[in-house]
């Protein structure tokens, strides 16, 4: 079965929420499993990644605006409301999400604020699972 996650909080439900839970609404991106596809819908773009590592924040990230135009490997550092401090590997609605773009500049960009995530996930079931490598003797590091 895919499991499809839609986080879409208006705001005064955001408002409630900081004020009931003390954060916002949002999702940790280690609880995001390996290759799913993640689309966050900002105030002027829209951005879409694949999840390559969650525990490391490693993506593939691509986007329709002008900031990021074809696809990058990347790291989602985390949100922020717009000041110098970040919450780390968290994606928050109503908060900008900075990523470190490894492209020709290597830059970090910074998203307007988060107006939905959407989070396709494959059953893990049909997730390969890694297989392990046979690396003959002679090609072993001497320290094996």
């Amino acid at each position: 079965m895919i499991r499809i996650i839609k986080i879409d909080v208006g705001q005064s439900e955001i408002a409630f929420l900081a004020e009931q839970m003390g954060e916002s609404s949002g999702i940790w991106l280690k609880d995001i499993a390996p290759l799913s596809v993640v689309t966050i819908f900002t105030q002027n773009t829209e951005y879409v990644f694949s999840v390559i590592d969650p525990d490391k924040g490693e993506v593939e990230i691509t986007s329709n605006g002008t900031t990021i135009t074809h696809p990058h490997f990347a790291q989602i550092i985390g949100s922020t409301f717009g000041g110098s401090v970040i919450r780390v590997k968290w994606i928050g609605i109503d908060m900008c999400l900075e990523v470190m773009v490894y492209d020709e500049a290597n830059r970090i960009i910074t998203t307007s604020s988060i107006r939905r995530i959407t989070i396709f996930e494959l059953p893990p079931d049909i997730i390969p699972k890694p297989r392990p490598i046979h690396i003959p003797h002679n090609l072993r590091p001497w320290f094996n």
